[in-house]
């Protein structure tokens, strides 16, 4: 998925991908800055790098869902940030090896976060600021 799909989307409200199984990339600023995005569900079984900006700044997201992640090897900077009604995060990352900065970061209602990151080799500075 190349780079500012759908940025700045003010009035799109929910998202969900499936069956894409030749998608092993999204570049920066994937669905960044859509304020009006509530919902995201994505099972993308074959994404091996998830790039810089990914959903940030989507302040009224409240459920993600990333599932069958197991190719998952790289999460680029700013992971989520900003993502001020978040709640809850289960994230299963089995395979992620390199984390870059500000994962979570101003993710401020974050009350429950389940991480399994067991191959993660790399966590780069400002995590769950």
């Amino acid at each position: 998925i190349t780079s500012s799909f759908f940025q700045v989307h003010n009035t799109l409200q929910s998202v969900t991908m499936q069956n894409f199984p030749a998608l092993t990339n999204i570049e920066d600023f994937f669905l960044s800055e859509c304020t009006g995005l509530t919902k995201v569900f994505l099972t993308l079984p074959q994404l091996t790098n998830i790039d810089p900006f990914f959903l940030s700044g989507c302040t009224n997201l409240t459920e993600l869902h990333l599932k069958n992640l197991t190719a998952l090897e790289s999460i680029g900077n700013w992971f989520l940030d900003e993502c001020t009604s978040l709640t809850e995060l289960y994230l299963n990352l089995s395979s992620v090896k390199h984390i870059g900065d500000n994962f979570l970061y101003e993710c401020t209602s974050l009350t429950e976060l389940y991480l399994n990151i067991p191959s993660v080799k790399t966590i780069k500075k400002t995590v769950l600021s």
